[in-house]
């Protein structure tokens, strides 16, 4: 490769040239000497290109005459460079040393990185050094958190990065070290190595810019001063948000078994069986998912703080990401308030939940590093769920058509939303299942078999449970993702298997129509009658006042009713921002004293109530931007069609149920959530992989 290298050198600098010379000789390097600028040779008045009071400002003092020579110099160089036709060249001050590897590694450093304008490659100091690439050799380009970094006695630039700096760099407003290294206010691509590629020499120790001394003599005190410490405090800013920015020609395209050395068959064993205990609420009601989602975003969390972090080879939060930690301290700060000024107020009612979107990010970053063969961790999920089904249904209740009391949860409520979920999941699974390569004839059938089983199980618990609110969103969900396997699966065998699920659910609703209507049938008359007021355009509070008097009403229903009227009436008084924890407080003079709950048996109205419409815009953007971005993950292929499926008709039984159960409140609700904008996090992570998606913010 032809790489010129390019010494500036002052005429009265004999023997610094003399030695740099031979040094190149020896080594086999053509070093092609510029003539520099000699600042204290010319008078002030003649410099050329110069911003006084610009650099007076940025600086706090005035210019040395040896800033200016090595300024001019500098661009003399450039200058040369692209009269010379090379691609790229190195250009050098004559106080640094090649030595024998110097253009070995600068060569494989231009195998590594292409596309960039500058790369420095020596520096004073390289602090909270981010890798962008790495070398055969060892050496690491990137950019340093904190700066400035010093010295410009050598570098690699392009025919582009020279004329790049020839034009953003001609007035001189700073020493030309600190305006090299300035990418973000010059738009010009610049990177440094993480360890010295030329080494200084003995004469770096008798600068001929300038000495300490000549720098006190010049420095500005007091007041005047105070121009450039603003500047540098701004500076630093930016230097610090533009470095931990991805570079705009970084394409993340690493695959995570290749960014973590984690990746060992018992970390991958732990990881599922966390992820396993994660959704553990579907079976046993319990906060073992807290514990389980905390250790996975600790051990992410640490290896991303130890590991990746320092590389821009990672995937980001984005601008969503952002927004969920925004919202956690939002939250957290609203709360630490109001309990310090209110603390005889108490703490509200489950609370805490809204801090998780903290995590939500994090959990997504932990599923990407660490559970590569999704399929079986799913296999496992439909196993273990077959189990719990088989061994755990009251078939004597069922058999004489009496509503079981579950064990496992905390009331049948809860359980019925729990077997709803997990009948959602079967179908997808079996549909994945029928046209997955590679699996036995023997495996693909104990699959199907418990997957089947599974399904019909939890068809039978969401009957016997009784669960009306249950009934209606299943009975939405499962046709929307019946149509999800038609349109989007191309096995013909998946397809029916999917219509076969909806036709058992259908004939088992029709066999079992009167029971149904027996226990529910109050229920639909009295919400349809509500609908039909609303529609009329009566107002939604005297129309609920108006169905609690009525004695017609179901008394679950009237239930319902009275703690919505009650949760609105203090809505109403804090509708963009909620009343937050105080609602607790303001719950005493509810209107309606029975019941004597907490629960709003209203997802929706148990965010509003405390966040208000921010509150509700909040998780509807992004509940919204996860499915968007599951969908995406599944156009592109990175996905299979099954998870995408099953995400879309989880999110709608969900979305459904929590109209009449404050389900975000409980383990599984707040367990689902948790788990399903992480992992629409996993889908934006694996899209930046492909290059999909080049988000820029940070982290």
């Amino acid at each position: 490769m032809k790489l010129p290298v390019f010494a500036i050198n002052l005429d009265r600098s004999k023997t610094r040239w003399a030695n740099l010379s031979k040094a190149g000789s020896d080594l086999g390097i053509d070093i092609r000497r510029i003539a520099a600028v000699d600042g204290s040779a010319i008078d002030p008045k003649e410099w050329m290109d110069v911003d006084f009071e610009s650099f007076e400002h940025r600086n706090g003092r005035s210019i040395l005459p040896g800033e200016y020579g090595c300024y001019r110099s500098h661009l003399l160089a450039l200058q040369e460079f692209l009269k010379d036709g090379a691609p790229f060249a190195i250009i050098i001050e004559d106080d640094v040393r090649p030595d024998a590897q110097t253009l070995e590694r600068v060569e494989a450093i231009l195998l590594g990185s292409p596309n960039f304008d500058v790369i420095k490659l020596v520096n004073h100091r390289t602090s909270l050094f981010i890798q962008e690439s790495g070398t055969a050799f060892g050496d690491k380009v990137g950019r340093a958190i904190h700066g400035p970094q010093g010295s410009a006695a050598a570098y690699l630039v392009s025919r582009q990065g020279a004329q790049r700096l020839l034009d953003t760099l001609s007035v001189m407003s700073l020493p030309w070290d600190v305006a090299l290294e300035r990418f973000w206010a010059a738009g010009v691509e610049v990177f440094s190595v993480k360890d010295n590629i030329l080494e200084f020499s003995e004469d770096r120790r008798n600068s001929l810019i300038a000495s300490k001394a000549d720098y006190r003599k010049v420095k500005y005190t007091g007041e005047k001063r105070i121009s450039a410490v603003w500047f540098r405090l701004k500076d630093y800013a930016r230097r610090v948000h533009h470095v931990l920015l991805k570079p705009e020609r970084h394409s993340f395209q690493v695959e995570p078994s290749q960014t973590t050395r984690l990746t060992t068959y018992i970390s991958e064993a732990l990881a599922a069986i966390t992820v396993l205990i994660f959704v553990s609420a579907l079976w046993v009601e319990s906060d073992a998912y807290r514990y389980a989602g905390i250790a996975l975003v600790i051990v992410s969390l640490a290896y991303y703080l130890r590991v990746s972090f320092w590389r821009y080879d990672k995937p980001l939060i984005g601008p969503i990401g952002i927004l969920c930690i925004a919202w956690a301290g939002y939250v957290a700060i609203r709360f630490g308030y109001y309990y310090s000024t209110h603390p005889d107020a108490g703490t509200g009612a489950a609370e805490g939940v809204y801090l998780l979107p903290l995590f939500y990010a994090t959990l997504g970053y932990a599923l990407f590093l660490y559970i590569r063969n999704p399929f079986w961790v799913a296999a496992a999920f439909i196993a273990i769920c077959g189990f719990v089904l088989i061994f755990g249904s009251d078939y004597a209740e069922i058999a004489r058509n009496a509503r079981p009391a579950d064990i496992h949860h905390n009331n049948t409520i809860h359980a019925s939303i729990a077997v709803g979920f997990i009948a959602l999941c079967s179908i997808p699974f079996a549909a994945y299942t029928l046209r997955r390569e590679g699996l036995a004839g023997w495996v693909r059938t104990a699959l199907l078999g418990m997957a089947a089983i599974t399904f019909i199980l939890a068809l039978m618990n969401i009957y016997a449970l009784r669960s009306k609110g249950v009934w209606l969103s299943f009975g939405i969900a499962l046709p929307i993702l019946v149509v999800l396997i038609s349109l989007t699966d191309k096995n013909r065998t998946a397809r029916n298997v999917a219509i076969a699920g909806l036709l058992v659910f259908i004939l088992g609703t029709g066999a079992l129509y009167e029971n149904i209507w027996k226990a529910g049938g109050g229920v639909a008359v009295a919400t349809s009658s509500l609908g039909t007021e609303l529609a009329s355009g009566r107002d939604i509070m005297s129309t609920m006042k108006h169905a609690i008097s009525d004695d017609d009403v179901p008394e679950s229903t009237n239930e319902r009713l009275r703690l919505w009227v009650n949760a609105l009436e203090i809505w109403k008084k804090h509708p963009i921002w909620g009343a937050g924890v105080s609602w607790f407080d303001e719950w005493e003079n509810r209107k309606y004293k029975d019941p004597n709950y907490t629960l709003m048996h209203n997802g929706y109205l148990e965010i509003g109530m405390r966040y208000g419409l921010v509150g509700l815009l909040f998780y509807f953007t992004i509940f919204s931007w996860a499915t968007y971005r599951v969908i995406q993950a599944y156009r592109h292929r990175l996905i299979d069609a099954s998870a995408m499926q099953c995400f879309v008709a989880t999110m709608i039984f969900f979305a459904i149920t929590i109209l009449s159960n404050s389900n975000n409140r409980l383990a599984i609700g707040e367990s689902y959530m948790w788990f399903a904008i992480g992992f629409g996090f996993y889908c934006y992570y694996r899209l930046q992989q492909q290059g999909l998606v080049r988000p820029r913010t940070y982290f």
